[in-house]
């Protein structure tokens, strides 16, 4: 998906994530960095509106990564694994809330 995503990018493609200028300021010639840039930008876009989680995100996982050493697949495995976390947390509370709201009085509410 990587070498599809990142080949697609490299021509004149036009799409909302897709700022080429925003890109070409980070000046970062990693094999699969313009894929990373736009799985970046998706992510924050996601994350408008929770800037607690956004701040991990910048972070835990992009962390500098378009000027460190760090090669697409140590991006890939912390954004999976911060992805799942957030996943599983919303999942948890979820399901919290269905126990608490399967304890209260049905108060009219349809069975």
């Amino acid at each position: 998906m990587l070498v599809l995503l990142d080949s697609i990018l490299q021509t004149n493609t036009a799409h909302a994530l897709w700022k080429r200028a925003e890109f070409e300021k980070l000046a970062c010639n990693k094999k699969y960095a313009a894929a990373i840039f736009v799985t970046d930008v998706m992510v924050r876009c996601r994350l408008k509106g929770h800037a607690d989680r956004d701040k991990m995100w910048k972070q835990n996982v992009v962390n500098h990564w378009f000027k460190n050493g760090e090669n697409a697949l140590v991006f890939l495995v912390s954004a999976n694994r911060f992805l799942r976390s957030i996943f599983w947390t919303a999942f948890a509370l979820e399901m919290t809330l269905s126990r608490f709201r399967a304890t209260l009085p049905s108060c009219g509410r349809p069975n």
